[in-house]
């Protein structure tokens, strides 16, 4: 038997978003990205601190750390106080210039800090808790201004960050397999349903912050592809709340003639999301990826099949070990 109560929490849960969330037109792009809005929230929120609030929130962050990870401590021959500074530096620094359409000399400084951080033998899991820490430094000082849509942008940032220190972004493709990956390269469509290539389109649109209209995408094919009424609700229930709605954690820029339709459905159907309630939006996603990402994913496959791994020649080929972030 179906449970009732949990078939109509799914069925509702979109009531919770308000309408007014598509009352403004916005276009279909990805031009609204995380770089963006992480950029705004650091300057306006972060940057506004005082200097003993801003220097407090950094040591927060090591606070959290130290609790999460006890083991680390020994590994801090400065002061806590100048490490907590120097970290938020990082943060500040990675956030102005990942804003920046040309950021090779970014991704460059930064996997020479992975090369520090694995000379420190810092483990791999130990990012994550780093992650965890921040959010809770963050939550404690700005409090409710540090939104769900922030911290996944921050999570964004972090995922492209930690990928490129532990030599594992989309650049560190070696040729041989960015060769292979090029004759499999038909459609979007196709990438889609290869797990390999899109494995490789998913780590390139995260470095271009935008893997969210992956993910919606996907989520879309798992809501088509399910058989069972009660967790088809549930499926839709949560691309509701995690992309449409006014604040959704991922949210997309759906036309506004798109997101009504879906309202419109809903209405229509009781609540019920019907089969193709989110065709439109699936349509939408995939020209998004197709116009914007699409062209410069496989100029980018091409470029790494000709030549030697970027990657390797940005650390080797440094003459210095020595970040200042200013």
């Amino acid at each position: 038997m179906y449970d009732v109560p949990a078939i109509k929490n799914a069925m509702n849960a979109w009531s919770e978003i308000k309408d007014d969330a598509c009352e403004q037109e916005q276009d279909c792009s990805v031009s609204a990205t995380s770089k963006e809005k992480l950029y705004h929230f650091w300057y306006s929120e972060i940057e506004t601190l005082s200097a003993d609030n801003f220097n407090k929130a950094a040591m927060l962050f090591y606070i959290n750390v130290f609790e999460l990870i006890p083991e680390i401590s020994p590994k801090f021959s400065k002061s806590i106080e100048l490490q907590a500074k120097q970290y938020f530096g990082m943060i500040r620094w990675l956030i102005a210039n990942l804003k920046q359409p040309d950021n090779h000399r970014v991704k460059s400084r930064i996997r020479i800090l992975g090369v520090l951080h694995q000379k420190l033998n810092v483990k791999e899991d130990w990012f994550t808790a780093f992650l965890q820490a921040f959010h809770e430094a963050m939550h404690d000082t700005v409090g409710e201004r540090y939104t769900p849509q922030i911290q996944f942008c921050m999570e964004q940032l972090y995922t492209v960050v930690t990928s490129i220190m532990l030599g594992k972004d989309f650049e560190s493709m070696p040729p041989s397999q960015a060769a292979k990956l090029l004759k499999s390269l038909g459609s979007i469509q196709d990438c889609l349903k290869d797990a390999d290539a899109k494995q490789y389109l998913e780590m390139y649109m995260k470095e271009q912050f935008c893997v969210e209209w992956m993910h919606l995408y996907t989520d879309y094919r798992r809501y088509k592809s399910c058989s069972s009424f009660m967790t088809r609700q549930q499926i839709a229930s949560g691309i509701m709340k995690k992309y449409i709605g006014a604040n959704a954690e991922c949210s997309v820029n759906v036309s506004h003639a798109t997101k009504k339709g879906i309202y419109q459905s809903l209405r229509e159907n009781h609540s019920v999301f019907v089969m193709d309630v989110f065709d439109e939006m699936a349509t939408e996603c995939i020209e998004t990826m197709n116009n914007e990402i699409w062209t410069g994913f496989k100029h980018a496959v091409t470029n790494m099949a000709m030549a030697p791994n970027p990657s390797l020649n940005a650390v080797t080929g440094s003459k210095s070990q020595s970040i200042s972030y200013r």
